[in-house]
């Protein structure tokens, strides 16, 4: 304890009164009625809870009830006996409006820390309403908690400036500061309180067991410790029977797979059942559609041979007209002219004509088909030649997606190689064969840790043989402890800070090496 302030608490009125022992044994003495045991019994109120403190009870006062918060609190001085009555009036320096602060601020010598307790009491709605509070450094009355108001604001300042807890109640405040204190058990607070008023002892083994130990209800405990056993027997028998029924049960589920599965493949025959109707239409489709095709060309054909049949009639006939003509009138020279020219007219038409059947029997030898073919012949390449398009382009369309995953796997093999160049070329650089990947990730401990390499090696920087031509198989052989890192024991808290709040983009073995290593 450091020091007490009180203000407004039972006689000590209007002003802030400090105890300050600073961590050592005090002595307070003073005449009876000087306030002791009201100082005392502000102590108690710091720490003992309300239902486990007794005023008073220093000054060996007979009555638990000869004081209490209330009193303390308006500040109780003495009776009045009212003239012509019976009854006594008690007299208070404070009313309803006043307030009351208890502070105690406690240090500890060992890691220099400061706790303050804290307990506020003022009247509202003519209820005595209390404020608990705790906080992690020294606080003053005069300083930090002046001026009061009955709103809250001073509150909420200490809150915000000095991080100060607020608790609505005894109990989750004694549970703060009991934890800071290390407390183990309830009991400390109420040996104290116990002990600090302590007239006569009486008999010591009640004394001892009734604030010193903690109780132990040993038929409750036997009792729940029949009723684990009763159930945990329970439950083995209920595994027991659940065994024998699985085992029972085995050759059901057995024979029920073997049920799904025929189900399984009766559904199937089923369903190719009702899909032979589909199948066999749409392969009556297919040949509807093809015999389709034929006949369109069939026509397309007949259709060029009556377009032939009726331009040679149109000709025939005006060549009958023009003899006709001719014969009529005589004219044989006419007649010549007119021969001539269609001559010549055939022969272009020929010409062109053969030139056409040069074009076709030219591109017709570059894909090995027949040259000169018949009308039947050309009209049957011609549907060839559809069919080969659309095959065409189908496989061109195969090939395109075949060069995109050839290119792919030539990028992801480039890509592979640059790595595999990289870790070479490392390699060759280093006396070890630690992968690159773990190099960098040493390099960026190493750099962020500010740790020299050489305090944190691999294994495999430490593995020699006499001979080299067995280095290699050593390392292989201890490969994944060679690529474990040693750090040493002052270094291992922050390698692992570091590993578990950074990304090293890849994974990290490592192993502790004693301080003398």
């Amino acid at each position: 304890l450091s020091y007490v302030e009180i203000y407004n608490w039972g006689t000590f009125d209007g002003q802030i009164w400090k105890l300050q022992p600073n961590g050592k044994n005090s002595l307070l003495t003073g005449a009876n009625g000087s306030g002791k045991t009201t100082l005392v019994d502000a102590i108690l109120t710091l720490l003992v809870p309300p239902n486990k403190r007794h005023y008073n009870q220093s000054s060996g006062a007979e009555s638990k009830r000869e004081r209490d918060e209330n009193s303390y609190v308006k500040g109780a001085y003495g009776t009045l006996q009212s003239e012509g009555g019976l009854a006594a009036k008690t007299k208070y320096l404070r009313g309803k409006d006043d307030f009351s602060i208890l502070l105690g601020v406690f240090f500890n010598a060992e890691t220099k820390e400061y706790l303050t307790l804290a307990q506020s009491r003022w009247y509202g709605d003519n209820d005595l309403k209390r404020s608990y509070m705790v906080a992690a450094t020294a606080l003053t009355i005069e300083e930090h908690f002046t001026p009061f108001d009955t709103s809250g604001v001073w509150r909420q300042t200490l809150k915000k400036k000095y991080g100060v807890e607020e608790f609505d109640s005894f109990s989750k405040y004694a549970q703060r500061f009991s934890k800071t204190f290390g407390f183990k058990s309830e009991k400390a607070l109420v040996l104290f309180a116990q002990t600090v008023g302590i007239k006569v002892l009486g008999n010591l083994n009640e004394f001892i067991r009734t604030n010193m130990l903690e109780e132990n209800d040993a038929e409750t405990e036997f009792s729940q410790l029949r009723e684990l056993y009763d159930n945990l027997l329970t439950a083995h028998k209920a595994i027991e029977k659940a065994r024998e029924q699985a085992a029972l049960l085995q050759p059901i589920l057995e024979n029920g797979e073997s049920y799904h599965q025929a189900t399984k493949e009766l559904t199937e025959v089923e369903d190719l059942q009702e899909q032979i109707a589909y199948f066999f239409a749409h392969q009556k489709a297919t040949l509807y559609a093809t015999a389709r095709r034929d006949l369109d060309n069939d026509i397309l054909r007949k259709t060029n041979q009556i377009e032939d049949s009726r331009r040679i009639i149109t000709e025939l006939g005006l060549q009958r007209d023009e003899l006709t003509v001719s014969i009529s009138g005589n004219k044989a020279y006419e007649q010549l002219q007119q021969l001539e020219r269609n001559i010549k007219q055939a022969e272009d038409d020929r010409s062109n004509r053969e030139q056409r059947a040069k074009t076709y029997n030219k591109l017709v030898e570059s894909i090995n088909w027949k040259t000169d073919p018949s009308e039947k012949q050309f009209y049957q390449g011609l549907e060839d030649a559809k069919r080969g398009i659309s095959q065409g382009e189908s496989e061109l369309h195969d090939l395109e997606d075949k060069e995109f995953k050839l290119k792919t796997k030539f990028d992801q093999t480039q890509q592979l190689l640059a790595e595999q160049k990289t870790q070479l070329l490392s390699l060759q650089q280093r006396k070890n064969r630690v992968p690159i990947e773990q190099v960098l990730i040493r390099e960026q401990l190493t750099k962020k840790l500010n740790i020299a390499e050489r305090n944190m090696p691999f294994v495999a920087e430490l593995i020699k043989t006499n001979d080299e031509i067995w280095e290699s198989a050593v390392e292989k052989l201890f490969r994944p402890l060679g690529l474990t890192l040693l750090v040493k024991e002052e270094n291992l808290d922050a390698v692992n800070r570091f590993v578990q709040q950074n990304d090293l983009e890849g994974k990290v073995f490592y192993l502790k090496l004693a301080k003398n290593a």
